[in-house]
């Protein structure tokens, strides 16, 4: 085999013209593939409404199947429920922090005026003594 690829990798226009048949007659595009599958699925579906195709019984693994399928939706709903909790106490922590930081500018806005309403009464007490 290894001979037989070496001996006809030579003929470059060769490989490419087998390339080129095999994606001409061997690829299929994801829509292709898609499409096909669908209308084997609606065949199907239209066969069994008609009675064609043999109903079977339940089996244990059906419920099996079910009750996992079950489990994973459940799941998925506590993990969304989970993840939007966690965004709200997010979003209200950086509400807080956001609150907080206003609050100690606040604060040392007001420290500054104290500073400087201190400043004026002692400046006043001054001149007072003075005289």
């Amino acid at each position: 085999m290894a001979q037989l690829l070496m001996r006809v990798c030579k003929d470059l226009d060769h490989v490419h013209d087998v390339g080129q048949h095999a994606m001409d007659e061997i690829y299929l595009s994801w829509q292709e593939c898609v499409a096909k599958a669908y209308e084997r699925y609606q065949y199907i579906l239209a066969r069994k409404k008609i009675g064609a195709m043999p109903s079977r019984k339940k089996q244990f693994t059906d419920n099996m199947v079910r009750m996992v399928a079950k489990a994973m939706e459940e799941t998925h709903k506590a993990r969304m429920n989970v993840k939007e909790a966690v965004g709200d106490m997010r979003a209200k922590a950086l509400d807080m922090v956001e609150y907080t930081q206003a609050e100690m500018r606040s604060l040392d806005s007001q420290k500054l005026r104290w500073n400087d309403v201190v400043e004026d009464l002692w400046t006043e007490a001054e001149e007072l003594f003075r005289k």
